[in-house]
């Protein structure tokens, strides 16, 4: 009985519990470095779209290439910046059951980060 307990209790830590640095997804937010972390210069335009739907909506404005390199540790896009002249655009997933508030401004300020320059090889991220 006490191993059917810790067994039952194991998998409710495992899979119910969500850290606030990463939300469910379970991918750590960089934070750009100072020298990107500021007000942006050109017109930011924030789109949200649910958690499981980002990925796509970024997938078809990035292109294949970069496709490869722009996702995250699990293997999707978890929010992406497209930059024209005068505007960067930032897909972000609302907050939901899927991403908390403070996750969401993490990836607020990372795609903001790259509206400002900052590389998409996160150099000097933290």
């Amino acid at each position: 009985m006490k191993r059917v307990l810790v067994v039952i209790s194991l998998l409710a830590v495992c899979c119910f519990s969500t850290s606030a640095v990463s939300g469910s997804s379970g991918t750590y937010v960089w934070l750009p470095p100072a020298q990107y972390d500021h007000k942006p210069k050109i017109r930011v335009i924030e789109k949200t779209a649910d958690y499981w739907s980002v990925d796509q909506v970024c997938r078809s404005h990035m292109g294949v290439a970069f496709a490869q390199m722009g996702r995250g540790s699990n293997g999707r896009f978890e929010a992406c910046a497209i930059q024209s002249k005068k505007t960067c655009t930032i897909i972000i997933p609302r907050v939901d059951a899927n991403v908390d508030a403070e996750t969401q401004a993490r990836l607020r300020r990372h795609e903001i980060g790259h509206c400002n320059g900052w590389p998409n090889d996160h150099a000097d991220g933290v």
